[in-house]
């Protein structure tokens, strides 16, 4: 689902229709709790010592929307996302080649898949 439209009020009306929605949000007024958002880090050197760093967090038994997820991982800047599908986040350690412009150099870096 597009940015645009990934908000939990629609969430909820998709819940009470017995649909499920699944999709990456914008960090502010969406619904994503404070403890799972990021800031983007415009400093170079402290954006790249952020990466990979992930939060989550589920809210449960709630009557509007039940079992939603929030989360969010700092890739080269923070995505969040919102689910109704997942029941969890589970993410797997990738490592790819990369230019490093501080350094001027190639250099192998570690990046986060989400499995399921």
């Amino acid at each position: 689902m597009d940015n645009l439209f990934t908000y939990w009020k629609l969430f909820t009306v998709l819940y009470l229709t017995k649909a499920l929605g699944h999709g990456v949000t914008r960090r502010g007024g969406r619904g994503l709790p404070p403890s799972v958002q990021q800031v983007e880090e415009k400093n170079v050197k402290k954006a790249a010592s952020l990466s990979g760093t992930n939060k989550a967090a589920k809210l449960v038994n709630d009557s509007r929307c039940p079992d939603l997820l929030a989360a969010s991982v700092y890739d080269t800047k923070p995505v969040h996302m919102l689910s109704t599908c997942e029941e969890s986040v589970q993410w797997m350690l990738k490592r790819r080649k990369v230019w490093d412009s501080v350094n001027q150099d190639i250099k192998f870096i570690g990046f986060l898949l989400r499995l399921g």
